[in-house]
Order: C-alpha cells, then sequence, then structure tokens
C-alpha cells in the first residue's frame, strides 16, 4: 500500500488531544496558509497534508511504520 500523505481528523485529534472541532480548526488553519502560498493548490476538506501538518505545529513528524499503513 502506498504512503499516506494527509492526515484525518481522528489522527489530528489523537496527536494534539483536542475535541473533533479543534481538529477541524487546525486542519483549516492549516490549509488555509497553504492557499495563501500556493492560490492555485487544491485542499481536501477534513483532511491536511502530512508534512504540512507537522511543520505548522512545529512537532517533529514520526518516522512512518510500514505495519500501520
Amino acid at each position: 500500500m502506498a504512503e499516506r500523505y494527509f492526515l484525518t481528523v481522528a489522527e489530528i485529534q489523537e496527536i494534539l488531544n483536542v475535541s473533533p472541532a479543534t481538529a477541524y480548526k487546525v486542519i483549516r488553519q492549516v490549509n488555509d496558509e497553504f492557499r495563501k502560498e500556493n492560490p492555485k493548490a487544491i485542499t481536501v476538506s477534513g483532511r491536511v497534508n502530512r508534512q504540512l501538518f507537522f511543520k505548522f505545529v512545529g512537532l517533529e513528524e514520526p518516522p512512518t511504520d510500514s505495519k500501520n499503513r
């Protein structure tokens, strides 16, 4: 299976230990910031690019585990 490029609301909730509403808010903020820098970019509602998310929140991206894909 291919590497997953997007995080879901549930994954954001788990990483940040926040409510679904807050997770959606974070996703909107990251996607809005990305669109400001890249006006022709396509973003997906309720999903956020994995690399952008970790950069935005200032966390180091954990290594991907091929067993958890």
